[in-house]
């Protein structure tokens, strides 16, 4: 494996739960090897003891920041430095992003314009700006990771997802009347940040099939 494929994880531990970091680590391991591994925040304050044995067990380094300023995030900060010392020593393709914070959507969209990947990770309350910086963005509450399918009543009764696809439908046709897959999933990730592990779904065409509003051929991934 290149250097080219290697990935990222940096982790706003202020503002992420360590419940999910398992799951994280297992969807990043399915596109390279995480060779940089850090987690951000005042490791002397109480509210992060609960990631201090998950530190050990994934080999996550904590990257200590104290808050000596009241009103500015030493841990963004931090943060923001490192992941662009990482991005230009050219070493890493894809960066992980997990947290629920905005001001980490200028990070994503620099990161995006050097032509690497960001898959962001956090909790359905992240703001959309960050959501949508992020080439995809997979929430980190239940069933993004877990696995568990949305019910096809649940997919209909989603109005922003049947909005999505439709307007990416309508885009992406050709004359025939037919989009193939590939660019319609392309359109969705670029102007959605669009991810379908968000409604359980391993496959885009699997989530399709679920939905049924479009005829998809039985060969479609």
């Amino acid at each position: 494996m290149s250097e080219r494929s290697s990935i990222a994880l940096l982790i706003d531990a202020d503002n992420a739960s360590v419940t999910s970091i398992a799951d994280v680590l297992d969807e990043l391991a399915g596109r390279g090897s995480v060779t940089v591994r850090r987690a951000y925040g005042n490791w002397t304050s109480a509210k992060l003891k609960s990631w201090r044995p998950e530190l050990r067990n994934y080999a996550i380094r904590p990257v200590q920041q104290f808050d000596v300023t009241k009103g500015k995030n030493a841990t963004d900060m931090a943060m923001t430095i490192d992941a662009m010392d990482i991005l230009h020593s050219g070493t890493v393709a894809t960066f992980g992003l997990v947290s629920s914070d905005s001001d980490f959507a200028p990070l994503a969209l620099r990161i995006r314009e050097h032509g690497n990947e960001v898959i962001g990770f956090g909790e359905r309350k992240a703001p959309e700006a960050f959501r949508k910086a992020c080439s995809s963005f997979i929430f980190t509450d239940r069933p993004a990771l877990s696995g568990e399918r949305h019910s096809r009543a649940r997919l209909r009764a989603d109005s922003d997802l049947r909005t999505m696809l439709e307007s990416t439908f309508e885009e992406t046709r050709g004359d025939d009347g037919w989009a193939s897959l590939s660019a319609f999933g392309s359109h969705l990730r670029n102007r959605y940040a669009f991810h379908q592990k968000n409604y359980g779904f391993a496959k885009l065409g699997d989530l399709m099939r679920e939905i049924d509003l479009f005829e998809i051929p039985a060969d479609a991934d």
